[in-house]
């Protein structure tokens, strides 16, 4: 808009040019010559009290990352054990899942096995049970004892036939032991101090009663007196019975004269009586059984203090 005003517009424009000037004077010394470029003004920085806060934020800032790249590398470390652990997890999980597998076939196959060792187990019981209910061999056995026995004592007691006498105690003993040990497997449960023979306990008192206590005192074992129901029984008893000497049977006629009855209430079928006997002697007569050491029974007053024998189921 200067162009074309001659030489006043010049002058003017100077003017204009000077009064934009600074007024510092320190500002104005600078490279003479006109133009715009000369009239600008010269730009520089001082420091200030904010520096030392910029320089403390720079810190703070460089420590910040640092820290980040800590923390990103310990994540990265982390999520790689985790992955690891992981692996680890499921290989361990695997490994146990087979062991449990061979295990549980392991057991299987032993399970089986005890199946089998326990179906033979319970053959061989049934067999022997079977032996014991009926043993035809040592049914004739003791039966062929007995009647030498009863042949023996009937004779004059001299020396040599005593020795016969206690020969066959000692083997009737002993087939009676065997017998014995046999039920025994089947029958474990008699109390101590009892004896046990087929599937029976056997109390033989070493103190004397009167059949009625002697009665009593069976049943505060849950017992009663013997009950004799086999000729093998019999001789069983007898060989617990030490020599002059008897022991109470359940056996009494003092109800009803001449109709003996055990304590059961079982009517006498099986009897083993001595020569004469029962006789019911004495004024008081004789109501109650023993049994002698050689097996044969005798009558005798009930009041008459004896040993006895209780017997109970095992």
């Amino acid at each position: 808009m200067f162009r074309g005003e001659g030489s006043g517009g010049s002058e003017e424009k100077r003017e204009f040019l000077e009064g934009m000037e600074p007024e510092n004077p320190q500002r104005s010394k600078g490279p003479r010559g006109g133009g715009y470029l000369a009239a600008l003004p010269t730009l520089s920085w001082t420091p200030t009290r904010s520096s030392p806060l910029l320089y403390l934020l720079l810190a703070f800032s460089l420590l910040l990352l640092v820290l980040t790249c800590l923390s990103l590398s310990r994540a990265s470390a982390a999520l790689g054990g985790l992955e690891e652990t992981r692996t680890r997890s499921r290989n361990s999980h695997s490994q146990a899942w087979n062991n449990l597998s061979e295990l549980q076939l392991g057991l299987a196959r032993h399970f089986q096995t005890l199946q089998g060792r326990i179906l033979n187990v319970s053959r061989e019981l049934q067999e022997l049970q079977a032996r014991i209910s009926h043993p035809p061999e040592r049914e004739q056995e003791l039966s062929e004892l007995s009647q030498r026995l009863g042949a023996l004592e009937s004779r004059d007691s001299l020396a040599p036939l005593r020795e016969q006498l206690e020969q066959l105690r000692r083997e009737q003993s002993q087939v009676l032991e065997e017998t014995r040990n046999l039920s025994g497997i089947l029958c474990p449960s008699c109390p101590p101090g009892w004896e046990q023979f087929s599937r029976t306990c056997y109390f033989f008192s070493s103190s004397t009663k009167s059949w009625h206590d002697s009665r009593d005192s069976c049943a505060q074992f849950q017992a009663h007196l013997a009950v004799v129901d086999s000729e093998q029984e019999n001789q069983f008893l007898a060989i617990h019975v030490p020599e002059r000497r008897q022991f109470w049977l359940g056996l009494t006629d003092e109800p009803s004269e001449g109709s003996w009855h055990w304590v059961t209430g079982g009517a006498l079928q099986l009897q083993f009586w001595n020569s004469g006997e029962p006789n019911d002697v004495g004024h008081h007569g004789e109501d109650c059984a023993g049994i002698y050491s050689n097996g044969l029974w005798n009558d005798l007053p009930c009041f008459s203090p004896e040993r006895w024998v209780c017997e109970r189921p095992c």
